[in-house]
């Protein structure tokens, strides 16, 4: 299995990725060292500390780089901006680019090549991907679920108030259709208007 194209790179947001990403001490170095602000070699050793959560933080997770809101790019930039771009990159490409500005960017680009060319890890973060697709379409089908479930309450309310399908329409802010289709569903029948 060959993973030269674009879209056959893993994506170093992916947390399985990421975790590999910093296994790598010159990989991690050259991140803490752009968290920091600081030159690399300022930072004599850095350590991994067990990443499982203990149960009492339950899926407690911190995220410090908010990937959808870089500027604009300009020469010279921050070396914490070149890694945010790096993470933020979809394709070999984009991450390619971003590698050239620096070794330890650079030294990410290689080891992320590496487990992307590794069936056994590939699996393992299509897997992981797979987990996280399932889980936000189940966290978001709970939620319209629930928006659902909200509406027809209010509607239930509002008909047992007296009110007519417009004014529920004009209180929730849409259509009369749409409020018919639920209060039909409230009462089993289309109740006059």
């Amino acid at each position: 299995m060959t993973k030269k194209d674009d879209n056959l790179i893993m994506l170093p947001t992916v947390d399985l990725c990421f975790k590999e990403l910093m296994n790598n001490p010159k990989v991690r170095m050259g991140f803490i060292a752009a968290l920091l602000d600081i030159p690399p070699e300022q930072i004599k050793e850095t350590k991994l500390q067990p990443t499982e959560l203990r149960r009492e933080y339950g899926e407690q997770k911190l995220g410090i780089l908010e990937l959808k809101k870089l500027p604009v790019r300009t020469e010279g930039e921050n070396l914490l901006i070149s890694w945010m771009r790096f993470f933020a990159a979809k394709t070999r490409k984009e991450m390619r680019m971003v590698a050239q500005t620096d070794e330890y960017i650079d030294e990410a680009f290689e080891e992320l090549e590496k487990l992307s060319a590794d069936k056994q890890k590939w699996m393992e973060y299509e897997a992981r991907q797979k987990a996280i697709r399932d889980y936000n379409t189940q966290v978001q089908s709970y939620w319209e679920d629930g928006q659902r479930h909200l509406k027809l309450e209010l509607i239930r309310k509002k008909l047992a108030k007296g009110k007519s399908l417009e004014q529920i329409a004009d209180d929730l802010e849409t259509d009369v259709e749409s409020i018919r289709a639920l209060a039909e569903e409230i009462s089993g029948e289309t109740p006059s208007v």
